[in-house]
């Protein structure tokens, strides 16, 4: 089922309230994780956040997207990351995509804290292929983060230890 919404549109008040809660999720546990993450003393330890229906990264007036949060939430914490946070996103709409690339082009110019995050070029693609890339080349490679949280309309918790996964559905 194709998408009807424009490239950019308004932000309703249940989406409005879901990015408050998933900000103040972030606030909350990106510390933590990070803090237990440290603590595992692997060599390039990341936290990933991946985000598989990132939309256009903004809504009509300039009302921040889902992209924006966890960007805003390390910029603005009073947390020091040991480990960075690496946010991938995916969108399955060239237009979005576009305009995603747009507006993470001039977050990135203005990050204060380079070494606490990484943005990653947003793909476009299909959340459920992309993540199941990722998830593949984490195992494959051995590549050390600790979480991986994908955010979506199913929110899936994976957290992987060594080759072992685990997940959740909310």
């Amino acid at each position: 089922m194709s998408d009807p919404k424009p490239t950019v549109y308004h932000a309703d008040p249940h989406t409005r309230a879901k990015h408050q809660i998933l900000e103040a999720y972030l606030a909350r546990w990106l510390p933590i994780l990070d803090r237990s993450t440290a603590n595992m003393n692997r060599p390039g330890q990341r936290l990933l956040y991946f985000d598989g229906f990132a939309g256009a990264g903004e809504y009509e007036g300039q009302v921040p997207g889902s992209p924006q949060v966890p960007i805003d939430v390390v910029e603005s914490h009073a947390h020091e990351f040991k480990c960075p946070v690496e946010v991938r996103l995916v969108e399955k709409r060239t237009d979005r995509v576009t305009r995603l690339r747009d507006i993470l082009k001039q977050k990135k110019a203005k990050l204060l804290k380079r070494d606490a995050i990484t943005i990653c070029e947003p793909v476009e693609g299909d959340c459920e292929e992309e993540a199941m890339k990722l998830i593949s080349e984490c195992q494959a490679r051995a590549i050390a983060w600790a979480r991986v949280l994908l955010l979506g309309p199913v929110r899936v918790f994976v957290v992987f230890d060594g080759a072992r996964s685990r997940d959740s559905r909310a």
